[in-house]
């Protein structure tokens, strides 16, 4: 599965958006917002399929707003 970040930088953070998943979260900087996305998106993915449910695994993660 692809999935799309969306990196908005406001205020001294930088969000994290995952709109597939309706998933946010920040860091002070790109690479912790990534990261801490990232690992929050395997979370929701790893926790649906030992619920049964029928998930995609995470293929690529492409970001916009990543410079």
């Amino acid at each position: 599965m692809k999935i799309s970040v969306n990196l908005i930088e406001r205020d001294n953070e930088f969000i994290a958006n995952c709109p597939e998943l309706d998933i946010n979260c920040y860091a002070g900087n790109k690479d912790d917002a990534i990261r801490r996305i990232q690992d929050i998106i395997n979370f929701y993915i790893e926790s649906a399929q030992e619920f049964g449910l029928d998930v995609e695994s995470m293929t690529e993660l492409v970001v916009d707003g990543k410079m």
